[in-house]
């Protein structure tokens, strides 16, 4: 890779950077909580259950946490383990009358949730923090930086994006050789730029074939895969499903015209929208450079 190649790969990531924390601002100046000190707060989503749980560990202050999601007991979604699942044992989105009763200083809601249930928050007295953007990396830190300013807890976020900005910097020299990758699911969906996942692909050395072509999830017709030839296909299932996964890319009139290879991520690889991503990001790069049986050899 040429050294103009690498400064301006520096400084888009700069750029992005910068980018982010003024999102972050604006976010801040509109979303903030007007209370001092926030001692109780719950979160109604496994997104903001994950990203509360790395700030208030990070700070020592895991009891504020008072109640999470009921996802956040899948472990076919949740990254938290039962240890904290344990220590935290009311569930926000299982009795909206309960968790008025627990008098949280501060609810955080995304748009995942619905609109009634927030406004009943709302008439409670109750301070809300929505988070509405889950669609990037910087999305991601933004969240992060909104969350951690909510708390007063602004120098936690930014320690856990700079480890994040870090590792996920560490994949630079895989950069110099993308992999052609199709991000493809057994119901015929793919995804294109517009995504976090295609972030991190393109983040650890992949290269996303849809990503100038496509925005977002969406499922294209034949004409559009037949276009492009890509040398490893990405999805989503378990280790036990992944022979059902390869058998319907061997039926599929486009995919099966040439082997390709299949990665795999957990449901929970492929939806984490917290620093969990770095777990995706490691597994992705291993499979996608073949770095674990170069380990292995």
């Amino acid at each position: 890779m040429k050294r103009w190649q690498k400064y301006f790969i520096v400084s888009i990531t700069l750029g992005n950077l910068i980018l982010g924390a003024f999102k972050s601002w604006k976010n801040w100046n509109s979303n903030t909580p007007s209370k001092d000190s926030i001692s109780r707060v719950a979160s109604l989503a496994l997104a903001s259950d994950e990203i509360l749980v790395d700030i208030l560990r990070e700070s020592q202050e895991l009891k504020k946490l008072i109640a999470i999601s009921t996802l956040a007991d899948s472990k076919e979604y949740s990254f938290l383990t039962e240890e904290i699942t344990q220590k935290i044992q009311e569930r926000s989105n299982s009795n909206l009358e309960k968790l008025i009763a627990l008098k949280p200083d501060l609810v955080i809601t995304t748009s995942f949730n619905r609109l009634s249930l927030v406004n009943v928050l709302k008439q409670a007295g109750i301070q809300i923090l929505n988070l509405s953007q889950f669609n990037s990396l910087e999305d991601v830190y933004t969240n992060y930086r909104v969350i951690g300013k909510a708390l007063h807890r602004e120098q936690e976020s930014e320690r856990l994006i700079f480890k994040m900005d870090k590792e996920l910097g560490s994949y630079y020299e895989d950069l110099k050789n993308p992999v052609k990758t199709l991000i493809w699911f057994p119901d015929g969906t793919v995804i294109g730029h517009n995504t976090l996942l295609n972030d991190i692909l393109t983040l650890v050395g992949g290269e996303n074939v849809l990503e100038k072509k496509l925005k977002g999830w969406i499922r294209p017709n034949l004409e559009t895969l037949s276009n492009y030839k890509p040398r490893v296909i990405l999805s989503v299932c378990e280790d036990h499903e992944k022979k059902d996964v390869q058998k319907k890319i061997e039926a599929h009139p486009i995919l099966k015209s040439s082997e390709k290879k299949l990665i795999c991520l957990t449901k929970r690889e492929f939806s984490t929208q917290s620093a969990h991503i770095l777990k995706t990001a490691k597994k992705l790069n291993q499979r996608l450079h073949d770095k674990e049986q170069k380990k292995s050899s």
